[in-house]
């Protein structure tokens, strides 16, 4: 399954469940445009035209920010709070299109070397101007720090220097066409801040503490209660519009829909798709649904010849043999899954890329499920009876999350798979 989250955008095989729309409310009295994509003249960016604009939106989501620092973590409301807080080099607007940002412009020197332009006249939140070496040190700290969770996002990155306090260089193992794509992920931190409060306490300063050149400041943040930003009135993109944003961490899905029908948040970030129809008629919101990048996969373990989520046989690894992969596969059904448990918002994923992404194959055709090939390959493999395997997944960070483990552990039973679910608070699971 895939899915977006609407404030924004690891295992060793992968196989596709299916692409979720991601729906959202908004209070019809409340519109903002709290992150409007940076043109690429540089000028300020227009808003969109609404009756009235709030000062202050109140935001609710299924979970808390993780850390403020943006290389610690990579999950969507993590990044849907920190994007607000720091600038990448690069963006993409909301038809997923690659814009400049703080980079007004780049060009490749060679088929390894690019070069990046930076935007004059910004500031971080501290006031210190943003120069290359920020941009320098916000890349290699992505690339090399062993606790960054962006290693994978820019693993073509061999360095970066600064040519000039605006013109960055930046290197890459082999030639690498989507590499500005890439850099949309890396938010920039201040070099003499960063090393600073680093040196002072260690690495629980940037995860407490934000200075970027977002258009938002941190306010006050308190974990599992709220988050807080400010507007930045100095961001070099002009002032937004809306003051204040409070993000508000529910994961009850009940206690998250009686919060908006009081009145008590503004946006709902993800609505239960069980209401979606519900409130889609309600008058008094707004239903924001658009196609989705979320992809919900089953990461197999298949690089090592025991697997710990192999419960038996235990001397051995069925998920090395790609007739079992296939097999999972095909035994999976997606549609069933999109229509009952997302209640028909969310389609089959045939591959890891959505339509519009780039590097998605339209030649690529879904697998159609078919259980009884299932268990002729499983046979095939030395499995007639199957085997028993642990399915790990999060139960509070994607929709309908555990509710789609326990589909998928039936789906696999069916096929003579013994499957013990563990589901776990999305802490956990990440951790692990």
């Amino acid at each position: 399954l895939a899915a977006s989250m609407f404030l924004s955008p690891r295992r060793s095989a992968f196989t596709p469940l299916s692409p979720l729309t991601a729906a959202c409310l908004l209070l019809a009295a409340a519109s903002c445009s709290s992150r409007p994509n940076p043109p690429a003249t540089g000028s300020a960016p227009s808003s969109t035209t609404t009756t009235s604009v709030p000062r202050a939106v109140r935001i609710s989501q299924g979970s808390d920010v993780l850390s403020m620092d943006p290389d610690a973590q990579s999950e969507s409301p993590t990044f849907s709070v920190l994007r607000n807080l720091f600038d990448p080099l690069t963006d993409l607007d909301a038809e997923n299109q690659l814009v400049p940002c703080l980079a007004e412009r780049w060009e490749p020197e060679s088929p390894t070397r690019w070069l990046f332009h930076l935007r004059p006249g910004v500031r971080f939140h501290d006031g210190q101007p943003f120069t290359a070496d920020d941009a320098v040190f916000s890349i290699l700290r992505a690339l090399r720090d062993p606790r960054s969770r962006m290693q994978s996002e820019i693993q073509t990155i061999a360095g970066a220097e600064a040519i000039t306090s605006l013109t960055l260089r930046v290197a890459t193992v082999a030639p690498d066409s989507i590499l500005p794509l890439r850099l949309a992920m890396i938010l920039m931190l201040n070099k003499e801040s960063a090393q600073a409060g680093l040196a002072r306490e260690g690495d629980g300063y940037l995860a407490a503490h934000a200075n970027g050149a977002g258009p938002y400041r941190l306010e006050l943040w308190r974990k599992d209660e709220r988050c807080v930003l400010r507007a930045n009135e100095d961001y070099w993109g002009g002032a937004p519009r809306v003051q204040r944003l409070e993000f508000l961490p529910v994961s009850n899905e009940a206690t998250r829909m009686a919060a908006l029908e009081r009145g008590d948040v503004d946006i709902l970030v993800n609505v239960p798709t069980r209401s979606v129809a519900r409130v889609g008629r309600d008058p008094r919101y707004r239903l924001v649904e658009r196609p989705g990048l979320r992809l919900i996969y089953l990461g197999l373990d298949c690089g090592r010849e025991k697997s710990p989520g192999i419960l038996e046989p235990a001397d051995r690894n069925p998920l090395k043999d790609p007739r079992v992969r296939r097999a999972i596969a095909l035994a999976i059904d997606q549609r069933l899954i999109a229509d009952k448990i997302m209640d028909g918002h969310a389609q089959g994923a045939d591959q890891l890329l959505p339509e519009g992404v780039t590097g998605h194959d339209p030649s690529i055709q879904p697998l159609r499920p078919d259980a009884d090939q299932a268990r002729k390959l499983l046979a095939e493999a030395g499995y007639p009876g199957g085997f028993s395997i642990r399915l790990d997944g999060p139960n509070d960070r994607y929709v309908n999350d555990e509710k789609i483990l326990q589909a998928v552990a039936q789906q696999l039973a069916r096929v003579g798979l013994g499957v013990t679910v563990n589901s776990q608070p999305k802490a956990r699971f990440f951790a692990d």
